[in-house]
């Protein structure tokens, strides 16, 4: 897994939602997918592990992506 779990990520294209996302896990749903959730709860979202990138200590305190 390329992230840890309770890290704070965002995707990295703009057309997705710009809120920080926490990462849960990983997921045997397909390989290299992680589980997000919002604020480290609520229902979780499978991902592929390219399609996100670690949040800046900024954006972190910020709440969204910059």
């Amino acid at each position: 897994m390329k992230f840890k779990a309770e890290e704070k990520v965002v995707f990295v294209s703009k057309r997705r939602s710009s809120r920080i996302w926490v990462v849960e896990g990983d997921t045997n749903w397909r390989p290299n997918h992680i589980l997000l959730s919002k604020d480290g709860k609520g229902p979780l979202e499978p991902v592929h592990e390219n399609d996100v990138r670690a949040a800046t200590q900024e954006e972190i305190d910020a709440g969204a992506r910059k």
